[in-house]
């Protein structure tokens, strides 16, 4: 692992020369959980376990969607009404 913390990309933003860090030199490591057939595996089990909970919930109106991709502060008030009212 790259003693300097980089990290790389394979595609997008990958190594000047393979398998060593541009930073610091060292060689670099992929995380075990980081390869695709690990990365399939976790979507397959999304779809098959968490996708179908989701659908569940939505149905019998006890689940409140809410968009995680807004500033904190407004999520987190939106989070609050949404057990509030629900208390």
């Amino acid at each position: 692992m790259p003693s300097c913390q980089a990290t790389f990309h394979l595609l997008n933003d990958p190594p000047k020369k393979p398998d060593l860090c541009d930073l610091c030199g060292t060689t670099l490591v992929q995380r075990e959980d980081d390869h695709e057939s690990v990365v399939a595996l976790r979507l397959q089990q999304y779809d098959e376990r968490t996708f179908p909970l989701i659908e569940y919930y939505r149905t019998r109106a006890r689940m409140v969607p809410i968009d995680g991709h807004r500033p904190m502060d407004v999520v987190f008030k939106e989070l609050l009404e949404a057990v509030e009212v629900r208390a």
